[in-house]
């Protein structure tokens, strides 16, 4: 492999290449692209008065 395995991608585009080599040296290669998208912050949205009761407030 052109990427260790278990490491993290960062984002952005990455070309991964994996050679396979037999016993006797045969050789060959086989390359793929990857688009890793930065992660996105989770968001909810939900109706005030069927969900929280009381007062108080939620700080982001």
């Amino acid at each position: 492999y052109s990427h260790a395995p278990g490491t993290a991608f960062a984002p952005g585009m990455h070309t991964v290449t994996v050679t396979a080599t037999d016993d006797s040296g045969n050789a060959t290669s086989c390359s793929f692209t990857i688009d890793v998208l930065p992660p996105v912050e989770p968001f909810l949205s939900y109706p005030a008065a069927s969900f929280c009761q009381g007062s108080g407030s939620v700080a982001p």
